[in-house]
């Protein structure tokens, strides 16, 4: 008959293999937390992400410009360099989608910001302001005179930047 197998702590001084006993316990509830952690987090992707509340889309970086588009925008207007509020909801939603995927790549490659934190974080936010901006606009929002203003001086600002070649003194 074979010998029953050591454990690790049988040679151990009784209070050595009970320090043993509580890192080992530590370590696996250490990482039950973090497989959980994980979980909700592919849930929520999954799920479509948070959603961004009126607080927050009404922020100071709650109405990100549109740096670049998805391939897979299809749509006849080009909404690079616009303001999330001034995108259809479908393009919104694509953008939400491609901000969870750099979050997914850049929580995988560990990449961090230039103030250590983590991009995800960065990137998980926006997409949650794509999706409220996409809910807000679906829900019928319209810009109001202060915003449409702001906007449209924005607008003759980038115009005027095109025209002369360089940016007014």
């Amino acid at each position: 008959m074979a010998e029953p197998r050591k454990h690790p702590t049988d040679d151990m001084p009784f209070e050595e293999s009970m320090i043993w006993l509580l890192k080992s316990i530590d370590v696996s509830m250490k990482d039950l937390v973090n497989a959980a952690n994980r979980r909700a987090k592919q849930a929520t992707a999954a799920a479509g992400g948070d959603v961004a509340d009126d607080r927050e889309l009404d922020s100071k970086f709650g109405d990100r410009v549109v740096k670049s588009l998805p391939s897979r925008w299809t749509g006849s207007q080009s909404f690079k360099g616009k303001k999330m509020s001034e995108c259809p909801p479908d393009l919104l939603d694509m953008l939400a989608s491609r901000f969870d995927f750099f979050a997914a790549k850049n929580d995988k490659e560990g990449a961090k910001a230039d103030n250590g934190e983590p991009k995800s974080t960065y990137d998980r936010k926006d997409a949650a302001r794509a999706r409220g901006w996409a809910k807000r606009i679906r829900a019928g929002w319209k810009p109001t005179a202060a915003t449409a203003s702001r906007s449209d001086a924005a607008e003759r600002y980038r115009q005027q930047v095109e025209e002369d070649g360089d940016e007014p003194l």
